[in-house]
Formats: structure tokens, sequence, C-alpha cells
């Protein structure tokens, strides 16, 4: 009859799996960082095409070498010293994480024991809050 098959669906409902622990609700956790900023940069000969102000906190560098020759980045500041481990092949790209602080930085590619840097590969960045 329909009565008994509420009182069915009504005892179901009520019923845990053996076993089982109860759940209980969880709160959805509040983002409390900023998300990591991304800024493109591009090598070539003989210059780093880059944003020239960034807001501080962490940031991916996204480093992909446009030349015909191997080339690097350093980043120099406030914040310390950041480089990519390894020269980028013509082509190649990489990822340069780095937390900042307020300041002025100093970005150039370290090739040719500095050749690159003084044929132009040199720039400015500067990191506000």
């Amino acid at each position: 009859t329909v009565s008994e098959t509420r009182e069915l669906a009504a005892v179901a409902l009520d019923a845990t799996p053996e076993g089982l622990p109860e759940l209980e609700p969880t709160a959805i956790p509040t983002p409390t960082a900023e998300p990591i900023q991304v800024a493109d940069v591009a090598l070539l000969e003989w210059m780093i095409d880059m944003p020239s102000e960034v807001r501080a906190g962490e940031i991916n560098f996204a480093v992909t070498n446009e030349g015909a020759e191997a080339h690097s980045l350093v980043i120099e500041g406030p914040a310390g010293t950041f480089s990519l481990p390894e020269p980028l092949a013509p082509g190649a790209s990489a990822v340069l994480n780095a937390t900042l602080i307020p300041g002025d930085y100093v970005v150039y590619c370290p090739q040719g024991d500095g050749e690159h840097r003084t044929e132009g590969m040199e720039t400015g960045l500067t990191v506000v809050l």
C-alpha cells in the first residue's frame, strides 16, 4: 500500500550504513592569500620585454627565449637574487618563481660573461604594494 511504502522510505532515509562514520558539514575555506601573479618575459637579441611594474608578493615570471641565441634571466633587488637554473635554448620556456618586496630591481641576462647585459639585455623592475 501507499502508506507502507512511505513508512519504508522514511526508515531508509534515517538509516546509516553499518561501519561508515556520520558526515559532519565542514566550513568552506576562505582564501587568505593573493593569487600568484604571472608576468610574461620575452628574451631576444638584445632586449628583455617584460612589465616595468608588478605588485609585491609571489610572482611567476613566464620566461620565453624568442631569440636565436641561448639566454637566461636574473632579477636582483631588495628581496635578493633570483635566477633561472640554466640558460634557455632558442624557443624554450621556463617559469622563474620569486617573492618580491617593494622596491627597485634590475633584471638582466648574464650570458656571455656579461656581454648580453652590456649589449642591452638589462631593464628595471619596480615592485609596488
